[in-house]
């Protein structure tokens, strides 16, 4: 846990546990805990880039959104209070390259949609929450919400990657097939929600 941020370095560390929720499942969940709808296609999409399959989302320890609490990249991150939302453990993930990241450990599914959902629409933030920030995030027709989802998660899962417009367009430039590949999913992960009920047109 040396590259943990020095805020989770008390937890315990666990074996890693896979999980699944079949997308009806999963549905639910969002349906019966989430109500904006623009959080509901937020936390759809975060999950879903997380781990699929035809019929089921995989997640370590319930964590829907790969949560890290440390690494390489994600050294200073800090969840600011959503700490209520995870246990006080951490499972050590291997990413191909070899290096070892302590990640969040959810008591369930539920936990994590919470967790992801008041981070997208932070409801004591109200206007200032993610989802409201930027006037570039529309939600009205469907070519609007998937790029709405791609440009929200790029720019602050599951921390903000830049504070400019400029550093934007310059991450997206240098990471072109990394964007095609998100604009992919975020039209499947629409249309996913779309035949579920979890969002409409």
């Amino acid at each position: 846990m040396l590259l943990a941020n020095q805020k989770y370095r008390n937890y315990t560390g666990i074996e890693t546990t896979l999980r699944e929720i079949t997308f009806a499942d999963f549905a639910t969940l969002i349906k019966n805990n989430v109500t904006d709808r623009r959080a509901r296609g937020m936390v759809f999409y975060t999950a879903y880039l997380n781990g699929h399959d035809e019929n089921k989302l995989f997640a370590f320890d319930y964590d829907l959104g790969g949560t890290p609490f440390g690494g390489s990249v994600f050294d200073g991150i800090n969840y600011g209070g959503r700490e209520t939302y995870f246990t006080r453990q951490y499972g050590c993930r291997t990413s191909p390259n070899g290096s070892s990241t302590p990640y969040a450990v959810f008591p369930s599914f539920k936990n994590s949609i919470d967790f992801i959902e008041t981070y997208y629409l932070n409801p004591s933030a109200g206007g200032r929450s993610i989802l409201n920030s930027d006037p570039r995030y529309k939600w009205d027709t469907k070519a609007d919400f998937i790029g709405s989802l791609v440009l929200v998660w790029l720019e602050w899962w599951p921390t903000r990657r830049w504070n400019t417009e400029e550093e934007g367009l310059k991450y997206i430039e240098a990471n072109k097939s990394t964007f095609e590949s998100l604009k992919k999913a975020a039209a499947e992960s629409v249309e996913k929600c779309i035949s579920l009920g979890i969002i409409s047109f």
